[in-house]
């Protein structure tokens, strides 16, 4: 048979040591640690996102386009005339 729903992820836990730290209402104490994680991975996520783009345009250009910026321009290929007869 399975478990009631009501047990929750309190059960996972041992559900009568989790029942005398934080009460009866494990479940809800689980879900919102799990929100408020989620929610500060996000904001951290989003302020290095921007934070990484700032730099990304402030710095000059990558070392692929140095190298071709550096680069000597290729000749251009001599074309040979057929010599009239």
């Amino acid at each position: 048979m399975q478990r009631p729903k009501s047990e929750g992820l309190g059960a996972a836990f041992g559900g009568g040591m989790t029942d005398n730290l934080f009460g009866a209402q494990t479940t809800n104490v689980l879900q919102k640690t799990t929100r408020w994680l989620g929610g500060i991975f996000f904001a951290v996520s989003l302020v290095l996102s921007m934070l990484y783009s700032r730099q990304a345009r402030h710095t000059s250009k990558s070392i692929i386009q140095q190298q071709l910026a550096n680069a000597p321009a290729p000749k251009a290929p001599q074309i040979r005339r057929p010599i009239p007869t």
